[in-house]
């Protein structure tokens, strides 16, 4: 007899394994149900879960999902959610703006209420994401809201957190990196117990606040009752992931024209960690891939006003679902609970019927929070003011920079990456290696994900040399 499993906010539906190659895994939800139920990707391991041990059957009061059963075979798997930005309803832009405003303060006081008298605690940066939750917070009457921000001494992000923070009269903590105590945490055997279990045979584990919640959590400062609130993943959902490229509808082109188009796009974004690893054959690949997946979910190319709605759609589910919104797991690595309300049902179906033109570098999303200026921190604090720490590599930059002007801005950028990546990113993630290890080398890295999908494979037996070969 089959039975049907609990699926809550805070869990997936099977336990997370290494060796796993059907692991069952969802968008973590914070509100209503949860979404976004596939199959891993490695298809072909001869490890398959089959112990009743690898399920966790616990609920914390969201109600389970019929949709997930475990039988006598095994578990089924069933989508019950896709996310269909081509679904446009057009209204007048004021109206619009009035929906988005309630939407957002709906969805962030049930989120509250939810919470009650334990401690809210929130991640807070220098974008729009967590700055929305803070202030519509502090809109709703929240006053014992927790903040903090990480990462290297300096760094723009903690500024502009610090200055937020200090505007709403919230408690503000920083939590500092360094390249020493990284190495270190990363290396030592609670990490690895982390990456076991966040490892869901989809994606590379994300690692961003993981030493600060560790830190925090050893020096008392995040309880065992509070609960975290972050952002993930206003930015992508406000529309401002879609590639310039398909800002202007292409109209006069072919349904098949327009489909090559969003592929090309989406290669050029997602799948461009190693330039040494876009062969011919592997972009074969995944162009095929992507365009089976676009056709299973019945993505049209009829009107050339709703390409970017298969752009976000490919994110959604092969970036978004399986990468950025597994963060929630460092959480749960620490007992602790989060909530993610901007994955909320009624967020997600808005932003599925607003028209490209106001997705557009997130202009309705933008209008929205500077018009209503909640807290007073929407008009008075720069969003996302950039800045580069330590406070040395900044003329040894701009020297390197006039040297390789007369080759060209792609020579350049290429230098800057191999160079100056090392010391300046933010996380200070680069530790793991040694310097000249990072800057000699010519498989064309993208960034510190790049490096980090490398030392994953290796984790599995495999390299980019073998990938590279298999042209």
């Amino acid at each position: 007899e089959a039975e049907v499993l609990p699926v809550e906010a805070q869990i997936t539906a099977a336990a997370p394994s290494s060796t796993a190659c059907a692991v069952a895994r969802t968008i973590p939800r914070s509100l209503n149900e949860p979404v976004g139920f596939v199959d891993s990707s490695l298809k072909y391991s001869a490890s398959r879960p089959s112990s009743p041990s690898n399920v966790r059957e616990r609920t914390s009061g969201v109600p389970p999902s019929p949709r997930v059963i475990r039988g006598v075979s095994g578990p089924t798997v069933v989508r019950y959610h896709i996310y269909r930005p081509w679904l446009i309803r057009p209204r007048p832009r004021e109206k619009l703006r009035a929906d988005l405003r309630d939407v957002t303060l709906g969805m962030i006081e049930t989120t509250a209420d939810s919470i009650g008298d334990r401690p809210l605690i929130v991640p807070l940066r220098a974008g729009n994401d967590s700055r929305l939750i803070v202030s519509a917070l502090f809109h709703l009457g929240r006053r014992s809201v927790r903040c903090y921000a990480y990462g290297r001494p300096g760094n723009f992000e903690a500024e502009t957190s610090r200055r937020i923070a200090e505007r709403l009269g919230y408690e503000w903590t920083f939590v500092p990196y360094s390249e020493r105590e990284q190495k270190a945490t990363l290396a030592s055997p609670q990490h690895d117990a982390y990456l076991a279990y966040a490892d869901s045979c989809a994606s590379v584990p994300f690692e961003q606040d993981y030493l600060a919640v560790l830190k925090m959590k050893e020096s008392g400062r995040l309880p065992s009752d509070a609960v975290l609130v972050n952002g993930n993943s206003g930015d992508f959902i406000s529309g401002n992931h879609i590639p310039p490229a398909l800002h202007e509808p292409a109209h006069g082109l072919s349904s098949l024209v327009r489909r090559k188009r969003v592929l090309k796009v989406l290669v050029a974004k997602h799948f461009s960690l190693w330039e040494c690893l876009k062969t011919p054959k592997n972009l074969a690949t995944i162009h095929a891939r992507l365009a089976a997946e676009m056709e299973l979910a019945g993505v049209p190319f009829g009107d050339p006003e709703q390409d970017h709605g298969a752009y976000e759609f490919c994110e959604f589910q092969d970036r978004q679902t399986t990468y950025v919104t597994t963060g929630q797991r460092i959480y749960e690595f620490f007992g602790l609970e989060w909530r993610l309300p901007l994955w909320d049902n009624e967020h997600l179906q808005f932003w599925e019927s607003v028209p490209l033109v106001f997705k557009v570098n997130q202009r309705l999303y933008r209008e929205m929070l500077e018009s209503e200026n909640w807290g007073g921190v929407w008009r008075s604090v720069p969003v996302n003011a950039r800045n580069i720490r330590p406070r040395w590599v900044a003329p040894l930059r701009h020297a390197f920079r006039l040297a390789l002007a007369p080759f060209g801005r792609t020579t350049w950028h290429e230098w800057e990456k191999r160079l100056f990546d090392y010391p300046t990113e933010i996380l200070c993630l680069y530790a793991l290696w040694p310097y000249w290890r990072i800057a000699t080398d010519k498989r064309g890295a993208r960034n510190i994900v790049s490096w980090l999908c490398e030392r994953y494979l290796n984790t599995k037996d495999l390299s980019l040399d073998h990938l590279e070969k298999e042209k």
